[in-house]
């Protein structure tokens, strides 16, 4: 990308974010009535708003076939015009919400610099590396992919799963053309995670100090860290999940009613993210009533603001169950293809029932006096959740020396929630897809469905932290190695992943194994490695930089006066320049790191291939990267019958494809062979109608004497991966 592009596309991307924040701000001063709240919770409301409104706009620019750049771009326009009318009426005092604490301790600066250096090396991730997860680039980039393409999503999708966060991160599509900001709200989740969990403690009465080191450990846990620069949506789901659960307190505390409604909310958002969210949806609806009972009081002290209330009405449908209706309307089923039954009573029809699901979850298939089986779970604890987690299971089994206080209040608090982390592991155990049958070592990439399990132990460490006054060093020594670790993992992955000439040497994840038979990969891969944290020191650089200005210099808004006006608009530019150069900088390394993990078949789609020419592929779910890098190509996924010619011929012509791609291959050896040595790629190989313009020859590529591991998946791939061919005619 040329640096004008990358300075546009800079400038439609701050348009992008900043679109829905004068609105935000608006809604979190009506939320908080007027009254003076701490500068954590007027952060975190903005985002959850932020959220609300640019899924909105993502879903009605959809239905009106406005989801392209105009239309989004125009949206965000408006909206940000609407939000400024509305705080100027309002008058609305922006220095409360600007009001950062002043009162900040040593120990406490230091944390919020780990969070940073952490968020950097997280933001050099997205910006350098491509999306890489089989997951990613088989069901959620492809659907992005469509939209942006077709410019509506109301038509049938691969897997029909709600889809209200791929809407939020395609939006970011728009500024650059590409999906290179994709993941930019997956990190602004990871740090709002963080400061909702910092506020569900300092509500509970915990010291800021001991609230910020849980937050902290949770965030650095490694599982949490690689869902940055993926599509998976979990960590956002887990955002929601947390997010009632702290306006359920609220609601618990002060009867403010306003809360009520922002729990709704945030079932809502949980709903339209994930399906998951219609039992943990349930689990906060209980806790409300459960609140209502233990406290008749709850919901009378405050009536709910008429907008507020309004707005309720009116985004329940569309961000809670717009995906669910269309569904309903597409299959006549609003979960697509769970058989819904109550009482022995079927709703709607569909072809997996729950029984089916529960085959494939941790509850039926773990054996709890198997050692086995424990073996298998602590391996994927230790390899997927590491040391934070560790910390933070013992920390919250500390806690428990709460129940034998006097103090009833504190006692009652941690019951809550050590009744709240029971429920929520329940729910992990029985959440179809977080095992196989028979335990393989495939649970651990399960772990990311117990984010909200991990929340809460983070809450009851939170807790067992100041019951037994830990001190400063302790938490600081668990904080530095685990922030440290955290950036280590997430480099050896990245160098892993996308250098293939040490991927293919290092058969198993097995560190100590490849270091004793081979200690050269070792010393290339620490090269590799050190060659990736180089970027991550210069942004380091840059924000310690901004660090100082933060904490040594007055803050923003009491700067803000006409004398320094001129200086604040020149270090606007230059800071938009320095930008666009480290963006520069980025897209480059990005371009290599494609080339790598895509393969080569990425440099033919973009230098050759037209945006009206149509790509076929077969045998293969990753087709993400056949979109080519500015997102132009047409994509078709082709039903071949290997054994037979003529209907492959047939079923192409049908398709009106230029292009046929086959691979890369997933499944057994054997699968695999029958592929490869079938009529069709024999016959295909040896026709002058195709040529094979990408990639061996896939007849007589070598394979792998054994499987080797590429995140969790066990699969056969080619050395070449996937052949393109050319149809020059039929």
């Amino acid at each position: 990308m040329a640096i004008f592009d990358i300075l546009i596309g800079l400038i439609l991307l701050i348009l992008a974010i900043a679109g829905p924040v004068p609105l935000s701000f608006c809604l979190t001063d009506v939320l908080n009535e007027k009254k003076r709240k701490e500068f954590s919770h007027n952060l975190f409301v903005v985002f959850f708003f932020w959220c609300v409104l640019q899924i909105s706009i993502g879903l009605l620019a959809g239905l009106l076939h406005l989801f392209n750049g105009p239309g989004i771009f125009t949206a965000e326009i408006l909206l940000f015009i609407t939000g400024l009318t509305a705080l100027k009426i309002n008058k609305l005092n922006m220095k409360e919400f600007l009001n950062f604490p002043k009162d900040l301790a040593l120990f406490e600066k230091i944390l919020l610099l780990l969070a940073a250096l952490l968020a950097v090396t997280l933001l050099w991730k997205f910006l350098a590396y491509p999306m890489g997860d089989s997951d990613t680039l088989a069901f959620h980039l492809p659907a992005m992919a469509e939209w942006y393409q077709r410019q509506f999503i109301f038509f049938p999708v691969q897997i029909p799963y709600p889809y209200n966060w791929e809407i939020l991160c395609a939006l970011f599509f728009f500024p650059f053309g590409r999906d290179f900001a994709a993941a930019l709200p997956n990190l602004f989740s990871w740090l709002a995670l963080g400061l909702v969990i910092l506020r569900i403690c300092r509500e509970l009465g915990v010291l800021r100090k001991y609230a910020m080191a849980a937050a902290l450990l949770v965030l650095c846990i490694p599982e949490c860290l690689n869902m940055i620069n993926t599509m998976h949506i979990d960590l956002a789901f887990a955002l929601f999940f947390a997010a009632g659960l702290y306006f359920l307190l609220l609601f618990y505390k002060t009867g403010a009613f306003n809360n009520a409604l922002m729990l709704i909310l945030s079932i809502a958002m949980m709903m339209g993210i994930k399906a998951s969210g219609i039992p943990y949806g349930a689990l906060l609806i209980f806790c409300l009533f459960m609140a209502l009972i233990f406290k008749p009081n709850a919901g009378k002290t405050a009536k709910p603001s008429a907008f507020l209330l309004l707005m309720t009405l009116f985004l329940l449908p569309l961000i809670g169950g717009f995906w669910y209706i269309k569904n309903w309307i597409e299959t006549g089923n609003p979960l697509a293809f769970v058989n819904v039954s109550v009482f022995g009573a079927q709703l709607f029809a569909g072809k997996t029932s729950v029984s089916d699901l529960s085959n494939w979850t941790l509850a039926h298939n773990f054996q709890i006096f198997n050692s086995g089986h424990w073996k298998i779970l602590m391996f994927a604890i230790i390899k997927r959740l590491q040391f934070p987690f560790i910390i933070l299971i013992i920390s919250s089994l500390f806690s428990l020396k709460i129940l034998f206080v006097k103090d009833f209040e504190r006692k009652k608090i941690t019951v809550m929630m050590v009744l709240l982390a029971l429920a929520a592991a329940l729910m992990y155990c029985v959440t179809p897809f977080t095992a196989d049958n028979p335990i393989s070592p495939w649970i651990g990439a399960a772990f990311r469905y117990g984010f909200p399990f991990m929340i809460i132990i983070g809450i009851l460490s939170a807790l067992a932290f100041q019951e037994w006054k830990t001190k400063n060093a302790i938490l600081l020594t668990f904080l530095i190695t685990s922030v440290f670790l955290g950036m280590m993992n997430t480099a050896v992955i990245d160098t892993v992943k996308y250098d293939r000439s040490i991927l293919l040497n290092i058969e198993k994840s097995v560190f100590f194994t490849a270091l004793k038979s081979n200690p050269k990969i070792i010393f290339d891969l620490i090269i590799n490695i050190l060659k990736t944290i180089v970027p991550y020191l210069i942004l380091t650089i840059i924000a310690a930089a901004a660090w100082f200005i933060l904490f040594f210099k007055k803050t923003l808004a009491e700067n803000l006066n006409k004398k320094k006006l001129l200086s604040y608009s020149i270090g606007s530019v230059l800071l938009l320049m320095t930008c666009a150069i480290l963006l520069s900088i980025s897209t480059t390394a990005r371009s290599i790191n494609i080339k790598s993990n895509y393969g080569e078949v990425i440099d033919y789609i973009n230098k050759n291939i037209g945006a009206q020419e149509r790509i076929g592929f077969a045998f293969c779910d990753i087709y993400y990267p056949l979109y080519g890098s500015r997102l132009e190509n047409r994509v078709s996924r082709i039903q071949l019958n290997m054994n037979d010619i003529n209907s492959c011929l047939s079923s192409m012509k049908q398709a009106k494809i230029n292009y046929l791609s086959i691979g890369p291959i997933q499944g057994s050896i054997s699968n695999v062979n029958m592929i490869r040595n079938s009529p069709f790629i024999k016959w295909l190989e040896n026709k002058s109608e195709f040529k094979r313009v990408s990639g061996g020859r896939f007849d007589s590529m070598a394979l792998p004497e054994k499987p080797f591991i590429v995140e969790t998946d066990y699969f056969y791939r080619s050395d070449r991966g996937r052949v393109l061919y050319r149809l020059n005619s039929f």
